[in-house]
């Protein structure tokens, strides 16, 4: 599924605030591989998918896709061709967006890469003190035998006298 639309609903009774207003969320990349590949939905949706992925291309509306909506969005397209300023800072933000993207992605691998050296470090922690603790019961054995021999060994002298 590429196209998301939303409605403002009560949450309590489920009643729709408005019929006339909806708000699409396009996953573009989804939609364009399936509008290339010929298995998309070809109804007036696939004209919004189009424009958003072409419109920065064309000088004027295709003949097609003339409709109200995409004459508004048109024009917006074209403000924002003459105004430098409105473009330069909508690609400032578009490139402020990509590097803060790549900066999350980057400390969740640096984050994942110490929770795995943490786990890593708590096994050998744990490992460590198993090792430890066999060898205090292997001390505490041989002492305990030890004592035994010492015993047995006080016991045959007083046997022997």
């Amino acid at each position: 599924m590429w196209n998301h639309r939303f409605s403002l609903r009560d949450r309590n009774s489920s009643a729709v605030l408005c019929d006339d207003l909806d708000i699409h969320v396009f996953e573009l990349e989804k939609a364009r591989k399936l509008h290339l590949a010929g298995s998309g939905d070809r109804g007036p949706l696939a004209g919004w998918i189009r424009f958003f992925t072409e419109a920065a291309e064309w000088e004027v509306l295709p003949k097609e896709l003339q409709r109200p909506a995409m004459e508004v969005a048109m024009s917006t397209v074209d403000k924002f061709r003459e105004d430098e300023a409105a473009t330069y800072a909508y690609e400032a933000r578009q490139e402020w967006l990509r590097i803060q993207r790549t900066q999350d992605r980057e400390l969740e691998r640096v984050r994942a890469g110490w929770a795995a050296e943490r786990v890593a470090r708590e096994e050998q922690q744990a490992r460590a003190e198993e090792q430890q603790a066999r060898a205090e019961a292997l001390q505490a054995r041989n002492a305990e035998v030890e004592a035994q021999l010492r015993e047995l060994l006080a016991r045959m002298k007083l046997s022997e006298n």
